[in-house]
């Protein structure tokens, strides 16, 4: 690997890691430019542009949840002017189910597309393989009550997810990408790497 590639996947990891910084901090205009003017995002509660992406977690955050990400390893994989992320991410969303407070964790893979763009690398899709997820007291005393019959039709790679969105009233997809479903992980992941030889 040529200095210049070691640069340009440095450069391609900060991107991401500035937009979800930006996101948690609350400063959508600085996510915004993070991402490519023909940008697409496909995630579990939003599926379309990047910008309107931008706003739409905007609104989400004035919400009673709050949301932040922990961020892993990314495993980089470039081709000229482009390149792939898989992202290791941990995403925690605080709220009150029933009076208890609970932290819903959802342990996820993130595939992000970056893409050149008038000298700079931007963030040209978002996509999330989903891997596990999980509902935490924060109060380990007080447990809300949950429906066994109705959390047991969810998905293990995102159940607590669809089931607290149903609860409000919101349908997650049951088709979303997921380790509990190696067909649509495949699908992904070849979906990906077509992109990324511009097939």
């Amino acid at each position: 690997m040529t200095d210049a590639e070691v640069l340009n996947r440095i450069r391609i990891e900060d991107v991401m890691l500035r937009e979800r910084a930006a996101r948690d901090g609350r400063r959508w205009e600085e996510m915004a430019a993070c991402y490519h003017p023909d940008s697409h995002v496909e995630v579990s509660w939003y599926s379309g542009p990047g910008a309107g992406f931008v706003e739409q977690t905007a609104v989400m955050a004035r919400g009673p949840v709050q949301t932040f990400h922990l961020m892993g390893q990314s495993v980089v994989t470039m081709r000229e002017n482009r390149a792939l992320l898989d992202t290791e991410c941990t995403i925690h969303g605080v709220m009150n189910l029933d009076g208890c407070e609970v932290d819903i964790v959802s342990i996820s893979r993130l595939m992000w597309r970056m893409q050149a763009h008038e000298g700079r690398w931007l963030i040209a899709g978002l996509r999330s393989l989903y891997v596990r997820d999980m509902l935490v007291p924060l109060n380990p005393n007080r447990v809300p009550p949950l429906d066994a019959d109705r959390l047991a039709k969810f998905r293990p790679s995102y159940r607590y997810i669809a089931y607290t969105n149903a609860l409000a009233g919101r349908t997650i997809p049951d088709d979303l990408p997921g380790v509990d479903r190696p067909d649509l992980e495949i699908a992904l992941r070849q979906g990906e790497k077509a992109w990324l030889h511009n097939a």
